[in-house]
């Protein structure tokens, strides 16, 4: 639907332009593009990535922001006579921040592959039995996921939740130390050091493990191990990608813990973990950016905050963030017979979350990113969007 809406909108426009609608891996291209027009339409498809990939973004250091933005800000000051509409994907930049006469920045609201979801079969048929209610699916291991499955490990929850670690062999060739400080560059205070001890242990433990240092079969394919030890190939489209093999690990689950790509950003991003997490009928926490939980809240979701401890989303120090949705949510996992009682409770707020997110959801993300594209380019529409 995201190309659709492009088009969308460039139809609409009333003045010559050029519009590009780009992935940040594709950035190069475009900047090589002849763009003859006085107005750019600008989609990028993803999050802007800060420094070369994959650095990331450093909470402790000051005055950052993508590496991207600094071409835009060329561009501008280079063609003063050119309008840059310039919409990102998510809730990220707000209007002002170029704090350029000719730069405007909006809100692309859309999640991958969003009109194919509705025909997908959600998980019904949960193995009530299950003692490992819990699951954190980690592929790329991003910095926050490689703490995360590291916290997990250093509480033991690893007993109780099924834990994927994705990539976690690449690390270690990268850097093959046993010491998780020597793969993590956050800054930890005084009262972080006992967060500290836990993850360095947990991830000594995870390490030894050799089953995490294995994620690709005989043909050079990504895999995930199932509870029964079988490889589940994994496919690179999302939606089959649950459809065909996350089913066995999401039907013994309860509780996910839904590692986004971003986390210790100032922006929120919307993909499709989350929806997998509604699809799969999990109570879901959100290892992800501040202010997460509240804007899926604001979407119309219903996030269980009679259930779940949500007051990590307010929290800003990405430590603290990780460390408090774990530790103020670990009985969730470690007691089961409590969870599924819970979780059987609460069928129609799994239903009703499921309902909304086959196409309302959709239709209002829809509707967002046309009322900012009408803000954004409120003077050169032939109509209202």
């Amino acid at each position: 639907m995201a190309r659709k809406l492009f088009d969308t909108v460039t139809d609409a426009i009333s003045v010559p332009h050029d519009s590009v609608f780009t992935h940040i891996t594709s950035w190069n291209q475009w900047l090589n593009l002849d763009l003859n027009e006085n107005l750019l339409f600008l989609i990028l498809e993803d999050s802007p990535h800060y420094g070369n990939f994959p650095q990331e973004y450093d909470y402790w250091t000051e005055g950052q922001e993508p590496t991207i933005f600094q071409d835009i800000r060329n561009l501008a000051l280079a063609s003063p006579e050119k309008t840059i509409v310039f919409m990102l994907q998510g809730n990220h930049y707000h209007d002002g921040y170029f704090n350029l006469p000719n730069v405007r920045v909006g809100k692309w609201f859309t999640v991958p592959e969003d009109d194919l979801y509705a025909k997908l079969s959600p998980i019904n048929d949960k193995n009530q039995q299950s003692k490992k209610i819990g699951i954190a699916l980690n592929r790329q291991m991003r910095t926050h996921r490689l703490a995360l499955c590291s916290l997990l490990y250093g509480l033991d929850l690893d007993n109780c939740c099924h834990i994927s670690t994705g990539h976690l062999y690449k690390q270690l060739d990268k850097l093959p130390s046993r010491d998780f400080l020597d793969h993590n560059p956050w800054q930890y205070h005084d009262h972080n050091d006992h967060v500290k001890q836990i993850m360095c242990q947990g991830f000594d433990k995870m390490i030894s493990n050799p089953d995490n240092l294995r994620f690709g079969d005989d043909n050079g394919n990504d895999i995930y191990l199932t509870e029964a030890g079988s490889d589940t190939v994994l496919d690179f489209d999302n939606v089959n990608n649950f459809g065909n093999n996350l089913r066995p690990l999401y039907r013994t689950s309860f509780v996910e813990l839904v590692s986004n790509r971003l986390f210790c950003e100032p922006t929120i991003n919307i993909d499709e973990k989350f929806i997998h997490t509604i699809y799969a009928r999990n109570f879901p926490i959100m290892i992800s950016s501040r202010g997460t939980v509240d804007l899926y809240r604001s979407f119309g979701f219903d996030m269980f905050d009679d259930i779940i401890d949500h007051s990590y989303d307010i929290i800003d120090n990405p430590i603290d963030r990780l460390y408090t949705a774990v530790s103020n949510n670990k009985h969730l996992l470690t007691n089961p017979v409590d969870t599924v009682r819970l979780w059987n409770q609460n069928q129609q707020r799994f239903d009703a979350n499921l309902d909304f997110a086959k196409q309302r959801f959709h239709d209002k993300l829809k509707r967002l990113t046309l009322d900012e594209s009408n803000r954004c380019l409120k003077d050169l529409l032939r109509h209202p969007l």
